[in-house]
């Protein structure tokens, strides 16, 4: 009796140290959004916003599916109601996004056949991304974005940098919530 006890008080500390660690960091958990360059005030939420996918990507970063990320913030910016968003996927995204910043909302419209003529282009860079298995929690994702959102009719850009910390199914989510809240609080 006396060996069992022992046993269950040597693996007692062992088991609870999965869900201690998993709460632990959840309170790491966070989203820190700074403009790098340009104004929030000048996106005003409502528009029209054509984002272009797949993402670029840093060496420090890879695709999970390339092209998931763009379309799940052009989704997401849609259902915070901050803008109108299409998604453009095209196997040409490295030259296609500086090809699409020289040209108004009516020609991409027209020349993409949209339902809509964009006011703001996004484009979008992976900066980082690192992945942790989490006890109790799952997978846990440090990654980094740069948006770019470019006023087709001004000509002027907002770029903004994104660091999420996050379960991986929850980190677009997060960044955009933030990110509304952000430009709400500007306009």
């Amino acid at each position: 009796m006396m060996k069992i006890l022992t046993l269950l008080l040597l693996f007692l500390p062992l088991t609870a140290c999965g869900p201690i660690y998993g709460e632990l960091n959840e309170l790491a958990d966070s989203v820190e959004i700074k403009v790098v360059s340009g104004k929030l005030k000048e996106l005003q939420p409502g528009g029209n916003l054509l984002v272009v996918g797949p993402f670029t990507k840093e060496k420090d970063a890879y695709y999970i599916c390339r092209g998931e990320e763009a379309e799940t913030f052009a989704s997401r910016l849609n259902k915070e109601k901050l803008f109108a968003s299409e998604f453009l996927y095209s196997d040409d995204y490295k030259t296609l996004g500086d090809r699409l910043r020289k040209k108004n909302g009516q020609d991409l419209q027209a020349e993409l056949n949209l339902s809509q003529a964009p006011d703001f282009l996004l484009l979008g860079n992976i900066r980082y991304r690192q992945m942790h298995v989490i006890p109790v929690r799952g997978v846990v994702m440090p990654v980094g974005y740069t948006l770019e959102f470019i006023d087709l009719k001004t000509g002027k850009s907002t770029i903004v940098a994104i660091d999420v910390t996050d379960e991986i199914a929850k980190c677009i989510d997060a960044a955009v919530v933030e990110l509304a809240k952000k430009l709400r609080e500007a306009g």
